[in-house]
């Protein structure tokens, strides 16, 4: 199949490219995402049956932020309710069936297309757009609120920042549609933990708060409708909207803005410090750098109180740096020699003290209980590393050179040779000869031998069925290394029933916990 080319002279560019709109430039935006349609889209979907939808968001102009993409899907939506061409599910897009010849189309298109789009066209809320009138004097509100000083320092990190960017939602005035709807969503809960958000992870985090916070307090049903409800009546909605100049404003964009506003309404304003990463070396304000990662920082940062103590870009702040291109992984060859992956997974061991699981790279909670100054060490490692195993971004990883990730222990002289990978873990003898059925397992058991605790491995509960992990004096001590699994979950309960029924202390550890056993299992040293 030849590849689609969207072809657009220096004239038609321009208007793909205008900021500004007015009446007449909307229509001229218009007529070219139909001429563009009718004389190169039709055409190649004629020659080429079958093509996917979404591969046109890839060679459509994107500079209007997909609204010339969303036109088109228009048509393809319209048409193939007239049944002149087929849009047939494929996963999670559609694949393009002409059904008719393209003068039909043509006719249909230029005849009546707008008509029936305004008549029977239901878009999604991602097409669904809002009418808005914007302020002319926009980039000066937005200069005086923040100050020069520090729009400067933010375009001298971030040449390319739009000053809508940070400054959409100065000046949010909403008709009555608009404020009914979105005053209905929006509880007193909602806005002390907004504030209390942004207090602590910064003036820009507040699309990330939307995103997670308030999704979880309104919960997915209610998140649904709002969207659905804005959608509806996007036509009897205005605002007033100053900052980034979109024309015309997609729908699902309101609560978005709308969540935004109150952090200019309140008076906040960004504590602004720069910063250069201790990785990459680049400068970069991790207030602005990391506002749309707060989520995934807040979990693998829980010693910090601010994005300002972060000391690594977005790009390396959770040590996902890789030596390769992102784009061309299909052309890209092994670049780190195995020896030096080896050598990676021993230095990774020896500063976490213990050993590392196979999601090293995807959930770094296991860092947490580390120092500032080890963490920092910790992330660099990381960045250095390749992955567990290929992904979209990464051609390898230690599954595709070793086999497995028990084979690259086995290699890196971790563990022994004769260690056995399990359907439900690894099975590995600890120090002192116990046999453990997870690294997890060896790391409590050889802790409790370097300590000189004596520990009775796998006790019989009473009832005489169950066992536990280790017994020490009256303790029993379980590890909860499958926790989540259906019936794991119910064993469980009924461990925790027996110990309490016979009054038997018992010492819980998870995970999270094996960084810190000094702090879990100090009063076995009493």
């Amino acid at each position: 199949m030849e590849e689609l080319n969207i072809i657009l002279n220096e004239d038609e560019k321009k208007i793909i490219q205008r900021k500004r709109w007015t009446k007449s430039s909307l229509d001229e935006h218009h007529k070219l995402c139909r001429k563009i349609f009718l004389e190169q889209i039709v055409p190649y979907l004629e020659k080429n049956p079958g093509y996917k939808q979404a591969l046109l968001k890839r060679i459509l102009p994107i500079v209007d932020e997909g609204n010339f993409y969303n036109k088109i899907t228009d048509f393809l939506y319209c048409l193939s309710k007239k049944n002149l061409i087929e849009r047939r599910k494929a996963g999670s897009t559609y694949e393009l069936f002409l059904n008719c010849k393209i003068d039909q189309i043509k006719t249909f298109i230029s005849s009546s297309a707008d008509a029936w789009m305004r008549k029977t066209s239901t878009p999604s809320p991602r097409t669904r757009n809002i009418h808005c009138k914007f302020y002319p004097d926009w980039k000066e509100r937005i200069v005086d609120y923040f100050g020069e000083d520090t729009i400067e320092i933010l375009k001298s990190n971030y040449p390319n920042l739009d000053l809508g960017d940070i400054g959409h939602s100065l000046d949010f005035e909403m008709n009555d549609a608009l404020k009914q709807i979105l005053e209905k969503y929006w509880t007193d809960e909602c806005e002390k933990e907004l504030k209390k958000y942004l207090l602590k992870w910064g003036f820009f985090a507040d699309e990330t708060f939307t995103r997670t916070k308030y999704r979880k307090i309104l919960g997915e049903k209610k998140l649904g409708e709002l969207f659905n409800e804005v959608n509806q009546h996007a036509r009897e909605i205005e605002i007033s909207y100053c900052g980034e100049l979109k024309f015309p404003l997609p729908s699902y964009h309101i609560p978005y803005y709308y969540i935004g506003s109150f952090k200019f309404k309140w008076g906040l304003k960004p504590e602004i410090v720069e910063k250069k990463c201790k990785y990459c070396n680049k400068n970069f304000i991790p207030i602005w750098d990391l506002s749309s990662m707060t989520d995934s920082i807040e979990k693998n940062y829980p010693q910090i109180k601010s994005l300002n103590e972060v000391d690594f870009c977005s790009q390396h702040a959770l040590g996902n740096d890789l030596p390769w291109s992102h784009n061309h992984r299909s052309q890209c060859k092994i670049t780190i020699p195995k020896e030096k992956m080896i050598q990676f997974i021993r230095e990774l061991t020896d500063l976490i003290g213990f050993i590392p699981p196979s999601s090293f790279k995807e959930d770094l909670t296991y860092l947490n209980y580390l120092n500032k100054n080890e963490f920092n060490k910790a992330i660099i490692l990381l960045n250095n590393m390749p992955p567990y195993k290929k992904s979209y971004y990464s051609p390898y990883g230690y599954k595709e050179v070793f086999g497995s990730w028990l084979k690259a222990l086995i290699a890196a002289g971790i563990l022994e040779k004769d260690s056995q990978q399990m359907i439900f873990g690894t099975k590995v003898l600890a120090n002192d000869g116990h046999e453990c059925l997870s690294l997890g397992e060896k790391t409590i058991d050889d802790w409790l031998y370097s300590n000189m605790i004596p520990h009775e491995k796998e006790p019989i509960y009473p009832g005489g069925y169950l066992r536990a992990d280790w017994k020490v004096g009256k303790f029993f001590i379980e590890y909860w290394g499958l926790k989540g699994q259906e019936d794991y979950d119910k064993k469980i309960l009924i461990k925790r029933e027996i110990a309490k029924e016979y009054g038997i202390p018992l010492i819980e550890i998870y995970p999270k916990d094996l960084p810190n056993l000094e702090t879990k299992l100090k009063i076995l040293k009493t």
